[in-house]
This record gives structure tokens, C-alpha cells and sequence, in this order.
């Protein structure tokens, strides 16, 4: 992550801690209670949701220029 990733992060913690009842406890503890996850969580399954997007055809990129699919790279996954 970079570091204005980490600046959103911070961001988050403090306002999080901003909730008196939750002030004290740890930041996941604060973020579990609220139902967010971090930040860097989130970009994650977004870049995980772009990734599956372009390989199912639904964006209109050429994945073959972003990924190796031959057969030898593939793992024994089947991409349908």
C-alpha cells in the first residue's frame, strides 16, 4: 500500500476513536463492532472483484495482456 493509503488508514483509526464507547478498545476490535473492515481489506477485494471481472470477459480489457493462461501457469484451476 502506499503511502497515502496508509494516511486514509490513519484517518480511519482516529474517527473510529472519535465514538466514546469505543475510544479504548483496539482498532479491529473498533472496526468489528461497526462492520467495516481496513481499508487496505477493502482494496483488496476490489482489485480481487476487477481481477475476476476481467477474466469472465465482463470488462472489455484482453486478458491475455494482463495474464499468462496457458495451461502450464493455470495450477489445475479451470477458468470457465
Amino acid at each position: 500500500m502506499g503511502t497515502k493509503g496508509l494516511g486514509h488508514e490513519r484517518v480511519q483509526k482516529r474517527a473510529t476513536k472519535l465514538i466514546s464507547v469505543l475510544s479504548e478498545m483496539g482498532y479491529e476490535e473498533r472496526l468489528k463492532i461497526l462492520g467495516l473492515t481496513t481499508l487496505e481489506t477493502r482494496r483488496l477485494k476490489g482489485d480481487l472483484i476487477e481481477v475476476f471481472k476481467i477474466l469472465k470477459g465482463y470488462e472489455n480489457i484482453d486478458r491475455e495482456m494482463l495474464f499468462d493462461m496457458s495451461p502450464s501457469n493455470l495450477r489445475g484451476l479451470v477458468i470457465h
